[in-house]
């Protein structure tokens, strides 16, 4: 009699000895199981820390998160602007907002900035953020050393305080606690370390990671755009980032109702050009307002396609857990017939897979500390954050021990329940009803076989259409050459640097620069090529009166030194460079781009007309047209002006360095000795050009190697699945093959047999696989360039491909039945 339940506890034991002996039996099915399983739990580890570490992880710190909003501002008409711009919020707006809003148990806003720290000989440059008051307090962070900021500090008149982030204390100050009280010089000012955030947190975005918070009122201490008096004013200010907790009982539906009242009366009485924009509500905390769906898009991609992957790998231990059970046919029968019931052995069934797919998961979790180690670092894309904060712990191990006994269930249900379902005489009388029981074990493993090769093929055709796109991508000129060339940072963002100042010391530094050894040019450039760090402004074709309507359009700009296109290798197309005449006071001119030409003067020359910038329409005379460069991203040439440094002074520039020969990153010290000697307190942060413009290129890249890399272990497994399904066949129709060969059968005839019963299976899963391939890219259809989703050549030579895999895989059963001794079946008989 079957034991009650309580007595389960005692039988496992049992049951996992007998199933780690059953294994051990079958070594060799038992290698391939764990090997397949282990590639597929590696994939869905590694892709689950990345979804894990950027989406459903709470930032280091943060309490209760699921409470917190981002907040952006709402795009503000501007003449020449149809779809708006983001002027951002003045400090007195933000406080109108957080003090009359009753939705929010706190608001906070922030301003990410970068900075020049001094806290040794060398100054570094840093990532760092001016911060409302409650910023810590709103997300709920405790310090790891000394304090955080606390309401009003920032107004006092003693000095002004800094937190500093974990990260920054350790790579910078040793961790030491005597750091805590002492000062630290940021763009030139003084600041008292009051404490240290939480270990792990780098502010509230993930592509943007601070290093240092300062309060509100310290900006005019380190930015030179803003003063002690324009803090206060009540126009379109400098804060483009908010958070807020809703009240308890406030969802965010309620929040942008009430944020909605609030603009609206805050811009009563305003003229529409200070008008401050409103705010508008977006979910989650990590990326900007209304990036969600741009990184969780590729995030569940990954994921879809790890599912599938599992999906063949389940499919594949189904059919040789099948092919098992076909072979242990009389032991379970004479178990059935002694008593013990079908429950008890699909347990034991079970017992055995679970115990199998757990030496997979342990596996799988060793190649995953691996894998994760490889693409630490990674970008998700040109503008998503890097795969920089993952981290091994019980969260993953609890994934891999759910996904692993998931696994086990999956794949080991199925032929369990298959097993124990036959009569007790055709298990107990080999031969007898054999046949009906073969076929009903063969159809269910074709199934199983069949699918393997349907999500492989979906899964190859998704890898030919990236590696298409990642090869068109890169195909594309863009424009510029970044070879041999050094993208130095610079910034002159303290209230030290004024416009004249500013000036003064890139004319010294660009002079000094193109004379150093193994220079062969140099140019400031406000923005790099394939960057989103554009300015942006209306511009209009200005007309004589009785002319036609003048045109107008938005379009991204730079400003640039003279030598800028000779040092990335722009070629000018018509008219002039900017020249040392190109100076403040003389009449503006500017560069613009075969894009803007086309669309303001098509048919006619640029040379010699005019455009104003709105909304200060300031006239500026078209002096040359450069060739269309790739300034933001890769697919499409986008109308593009260039105004000269000289004319349109900025704060923080680029130094593009085009050296002579050999690495171009050898010139970063002498340059950094330069800007030294010019002023001690300033930072350069320095990178290969031709590695930045190869970044634009993560995320097809990225796709494009995990996609290849399933598709491979899919192709395998299939393989696997294929053949391990024809070679049971074979062994099971050993008496027909012997009888036919001894009736006159050629072993061509044979192995034709075989052949085609492999090639009718993979022919059935390629017809349902381009089915399914073609739904599935389109889904995706968003992230191809330059291929459409059911590109023919992609699809044929992928199904080529993988009816020559199965063909392969049909091969070896249908040579091993040409080797079938007939003599010896006629014998046996």
């Amino acid at each position: 009699m079957e034991q009650p339940f309580s007595s389960v506890s005692v039988r496992m034991p049992r049951d996992l000895r007998y199933g780690l002996r059953k294994m051990n039996n079958n070594a060799g099915f038992t290698a391939v199981a764990v090997i397949c399983l282990a590639l597929g739990i590696c994939a869905s580890i590694t892709v689950f820390s990345v979804v894990d570490s950027l989406l459903l992880r709470p930032l280091p710190g943060v309490v209760e998160q699921g409470r917190i909003v981002s907040l952006g501002t709402k795009p503000t008409p501007v003449d020449g602007f149809p779809e708006g711009l983001n002027l951002g919020l003045s400090y007195p707006s933000f406080q109108h907002y957080r003090g009359a809003s009753h939705v929010f148990s706190g608001l906070a806003a922030y301003q990410p900035l970068p900075l020049n720290l001094l806290a040794g000989e060398e100054p570094v440059r840093v990532r760092g953020q001016v911060v409302t008051d409650n910023y810590f307090s709103v997300l709920g962070l405790r310090p790891a050393a000394g304090r955080l900021l606390v309401p009003g500090e920032g107004a006092r008149a003693a000095g002004m305080p800094a937190v500093i982030s974990h990260d920054l204390w350790q790579r910078t100050f040793g961790l030491r606690r005597t750091v805590v009280g002492g000062a630290v010089r940021l763009n030139g000012g003084v600041f008292a370390i009051v404490g240290v955030a939480p270990e792990g947190f780098r502010g509230t975005l993930y592509s943007d990671p601070a290093d240092v918070w300062l309060p509100v009122e310290a900006a005019p201490q380190v930015l030179s755009t803003v003063t002690p008096e324009s803090l206060y004013k009540p126009k379109p200010g400098w804060l483009l980032w908010f958070f807020g907790r809703l009240a308890p009982g406030v969802d965010a539906e309620r929040a942008q109702t009430e944020l909605d009242l609030l603009e609206s009366r805050l811009g009563q009485g305003v003229p529409a050009a200070e008008k401050p924009s409103g705010l508008q509500v977006y979910p989650g905390l990590g990326v900007w307002p209304g990036g969600l769906d741009e990184l969780a898009r590729p995030l569940m991609l990954a994921s879809v396609l790890v599912g599938l992957l599992m999906l063949v790998v389940c499919a594949n231990l189904g059919g040789l857990l099948l092919v098992k059970a076909a072979a242990r046919q009389e032991e379970i029968g004479v178990r059935l017939a002694l008593g013990v019931t079908r429950g008890r052995l699909v347990r034991q069934l079970l017992t055995e897979s679970l115990v199998l797919a757990l030496l997979g998961g342990t596996a799988g979790f060793v190649l995953a500390l691996f894998a994760i180690d490889s693409i630490h670092g990674l970008p998700l894309g040109q503008y998503l954050p890097k795969i920089d904060n993952l981290k091994v712990d019980g969260r993953v191990v609890a994934f891999t021990l759910g996904v692993s006994l998931a696994a086990g269930v999956l794949f080991g249900l199925v032929p369990a329940l298959w097993a124990t379902r036959r009569e007790l005489v055709p298990l107990l009388r080999p031969g007898a009803g054999a046949g009906v029981l073969d076929r009903g074990r063969t159809r269910l493993q074709e199934i199983f076989v069949v699918g393997q090769i349907t999500i492989s093929l979906v899964l190859l055709i998704s890898t030919g259409l990236f590696v298409r796109t990642l090869f068109n991508l890169q195909s594309i000129d863009p424009g510029f050459d970044a070879g041999g060339v050094a993208d130095l940072r610079i910034d002159l963002l303290g209230p030290g640097y004024s416009e004249a100042r500013s000036a003064a010391l890139y004319d010294q530094l660009l002079k000094q620069v193109q004379k150093l050894p193994g220079v062969q040019s140099a140019a400031l450039t406000l923005t790099v090529p394939l960057s989103q760090t554009n300015g942006r402004g209306g511009l209009a074709d200005l007309r004589p009166a009785g002319e036609a309507a003048r045109k107008m359009l938005t379009a991204e700009y730079s400003v640039v030194s003279p030598g800028f296109f000779h040092t990335l290798g722009i070629p000018l197309l018509r008219g002039r460079d900017f020249t040392a005449a190109d100076r403040r006071g003389a009449p503006g001119v500017t560069i613009v781009d075969e894009e803007l030409a086309g669309t303001l003067w098509p048919g006619r020359n640029p040379l010699g007309e005019r455009v104003v910038l709105t909304p200060a329409n300031e006239p500026w005379e078209v002096v040359g047209v450069a060739r269309n460069v790739r300034v933001r991203n890769r697919e499409t040439a986008q109308p593009y002006f260039y105004l000269p440094l000289a004319q349109r002074s900025q704060s923080d520039m680029a130094l593009q360095v085009q050296a002579a020969g050999g690495d171009p990153m050898r010139l970063v010290g002498p340059i950094r000795a330069i800007l030294h000697r010019l002023d001690s307190n300033l930072a350069v942060e320095a990178s290969r050009l031709d590695a930045e413009v190869q970044a634009t290129l993560a995320q097809p890249r990225l796709f494009s190697w995990l996609l290849g890399s399933f598709s491979l272990v899919a192709m395998l497994v299939t393989a696997i699945g294929l053949y391990g399904t024809l070679a049971f066949a074979v062994s099971r129709r050993t008496r027909e093959l012997g009888i036919r060969m001894a009736l006159g059968a050629r072993s061509s005839e044979i192995m034709a047999l075989v052949i085609r019963r492999g090639l009718a299976l993979t022919l059935t899963g390629l017809i349902l696989g381009l089915m399914g391939a073609a739904w599935a890219t389109s889904v995706f259809s968003s992230l191809l360039f330059g291929v459409t989703p059911t590109d023919p050549a992609v699809f044929i030579s992928v199904a080529v491909l993988l009816a020559l895999v199965g063909l392969a895989a049909s091969s070896l059963p249908a040579y091993s039945a040409t080797r079938v001794d007939p003599m010896a079946v006629i014998r046996h008989e």
